[in-house]
């Protein structure tokens, strides 16, 4: 294969390769178990709220350049965080590979049985491989197994005394319109909650990263002109936490916390070093551990522990624990 299809191949296989032919539209029975309607997830004491992102498969394209296939270990990931019966499960985006695909979206209804099966409500993000295809049927299916999203990309949910808002980063396949206005409900959003008293703290997830080391996909203008400036001059956000980036990353800017968890099961990548890249908090290899977030609230702040699993192997261990506290309101 030639360098420059090497590249093309490459490019289409992770950023979006647009079909220009409409699949027929199917049926799919819903996987979440939280509506539209419910604003408050139910409280679990002493129970996290479990966090993964980009479970999709690897695509064709990928595996023709050589790419890692990890079917395994996402099974894996999702069979281990049942088992923490979690509060809620939060799901960064990039949930299949093509969304204009029925088979993916069925593929994900598979790995998620367990989940949906202990009763464990399901917080989705819209990544840009929900859009893949046409739009209208990727978006019709994500609604199905969604049906949060045939009305929503944007939305909050409160836990206890924090609050996650949920956001669509995808730029390019949103509208002015719909952009402006999700920005201004973000601004709005936050003002809303600062002034709260029963809200101590916010945790903005979305898909994409503002800032990584990755050498795939890089920072994210978009959401570092929209979403990051609103972020830091809100009194009680904690974390922003992103995927994406298949990999995982932890940054403080600007004073506040950014967490890359891309983890889930889609291709890995490895990582920029030197010194133009951005500070990492944490020691790992550039070729990082498959990995999933366990977010515990409690009486002064947030904790966070990533849970690592290398590849070919069935063994959970810890990659990072932090905590964060609440500001005093």
């Amino acid at each position: 294969m030639n360098k420059k299809l090497f590249f093309l191949f490459f490019l289409f296989s992770f950023i979006g390769f647009n079909s220009f032919s409409e699949k027929p539209a199917g049926i799919l029975n819903p996987i979440n178990s939280l509506s539209s309607q419910d604003s408050i997830i139910p409280k679990k004491k002493n129970y996290p709220i479990a966090i993964v992102g980009d479970l999709q498969r690897t695509t064709v394209w990928e595996l023709m350049i050589g790419r890692e296939q990890n079917d395994p270990e996402r099974k894996k990931i999702i069979q281990n965080i049942a088992l923490k019966n979690p509060a809620a499960l939060i799901l960064l985006g990039d949930m299949v590979s093509d969304g204009s695909d029925i088979k993916e979206w069925n593929y994900l209804r598979n790995l998620l049985r367990r989940v949906k099966n202990e009763n464990i409500p399901i917080i989705p993000v819209l990544g840009n491989h929900e859009y893949w295809g046409n739009d209208s049927i990727a978006l019709n299916y994500a609604g199905q197994c969604f049906p949060i999203f045939q009305k929503l990309h944007w939305y909050s949910k409160v836990y206890g005394n924090i609050t996650f808002i949920i956001l669509d980063s995808n730029r390019d396949d949103l509208s002015e319109t719909a952009w402006s206005k999700e920005r201004k409900w973000f601004e709005n959003i936050l003002k809303h909650y600062d002034s709260d008293p029963s809200i101590k703290g916010i945790i903005v997830c979305l898909h994409h990263p503002p800032y990584t080391n990755s050498i795939v996909t890089g920072d994210n203008i978009n959401v570092q002109e929209a979403f990051v400036p609103p972020f830091i001059n809100s009194q009680k956000t904690l974390a922003m936490i992103t995927g994406h980036a298949h990999t995982y990353e932890r940054f403080r800017e600007k004073g506040k916390m950014f967490i890359v968890s891309g983890g889930g099961g889609g291709p890995r990548v490895i990582l920029k070093i030197g010194l133009n890249v951005h500070t990492d908090l944490v020691d790992l290899p550039t070729l990082r551990p498959f990995n999933y977030l366990l977010l515990y609230v409690k009486p002064g702040g947030i904790e966070i522990t990533a849970r690592g699993l290398n590849k070919d192997s069935s063994k959970f261990f810890t990659i990072d624990n932090f905590s964060i506290s609440f500001n005093n309101f």
